[in-house]
Parts: C-alpha cells; sequence; structure tokens
C-alpha cells in the first residue's frame, strides 16, 4: 500500500527514483543549510537499544518517540529521537 497527501500546496508520498536530483539540489542548497546546520539530531528505532545507547553516551538526550514512522520489512518500526542543544554541546566538548 503506497499513502499519499495531497493539497493544493502539498504533495506527501514515499521517495521515489527520479525525487533524487531535486532531493541532492536541495541538501546542498545554502537556504536550507542555514536553518538545519546548527541542529544535532539522531534517531533509533526502539527496537534497537544499542543504537540509543551511543546517543546517550555522547550526550545526546531523548526528546521523544515518533510511532510507527519506518516502514521496514513490511511493519512500522517506532523511531525515538535524540537531540542536543548548542549550550550542552558547549559544555560538554569545550573548544
Amino acid at each position: 500500500m503506497t499513502l499519499k497527501l495531497e493539497t493544493a500546496r502539498l504533495d506527501l508520498r514515499m521517495f521515489e527514483l527520479s525525487d533524487a536530483a531535486a532531493v541532492q539540489q536541495l541538501a546542498g542548497s545554502q537556504e536550507v543549510a542555514r536553518t538545519t546546520l546548527a541542529i544535532p539530531h539522531a534517531a533509533a528505532m526502539t527496537n534497537n537499544p544499542a543504537s540509543s545507547k551511543v546517543m546517550v553516551k555522547i550526550g545526546m538526550k531523548p526528546e521523544g518517540v515518533y510511532r510507527q514512522h519506518v516502514l521496514k520489512w513490511g511493519h512500522y518500526e517506532d523511531l525515538a529521537l535524540y537531540g542536543m542543544v548548542r549550550s550542552e554541546y558547549l559544555e560538554r566538548y569545550k573548544p
């Protein structure tokens, strides 16, 4: 089953191979980088505690869970989100 959400201004759907060039262009965009560059973020599937331990070990904190967010091998998995704000980073990794 393919899920798709469309409005007059928005089209949400799974990525397709034909999207690759546009994604590459956006990923290298200065406009996009300006608003995302300083945001450390990471996620791990909740059924993979080793990945979560790595993020906690480097100082990231749990920020929430996206329930049934990732489709993997035919079923949806929960995704645990981790993050670190600038002040926490500077405190832990003083230059």
